[in-house]
């Protein structure tokens, strides 16, 4: 899983342990060919801290095309 490329994923399996006194989880990916479910959730992302939250730019006004003298 990358930060810089997140998918969205489906799981078959969870497993949670105790390794050296700190909670462990284990994702196991299916072995479904559609197991990938496209990219992330800019949501989710932010939630994870893997981006921060980012607004759309300001909109501008748009120009209109001019047709040249002599065309």
């Amino acid at each position: 899983m990358s930060p810089f490329f997140p998918m969205a994923r489906r799981l078959t399996q969870v497993v949670q342990t105790d390794g050296e006194g700190r909670p462990v989880v284990y994702l196991a990916e299916s072995r479904d060919p559609d197991t990938q479910l496209g990219s992330l959730p800019p949501k989710v992302a932010v939630a994870l801290t893997w981006q921060g939250p980012v607004q759309a730019p300001p909109r501008r006004a748009r120009r209109s095309a001019r047709r040249g003298s002599g065309q």
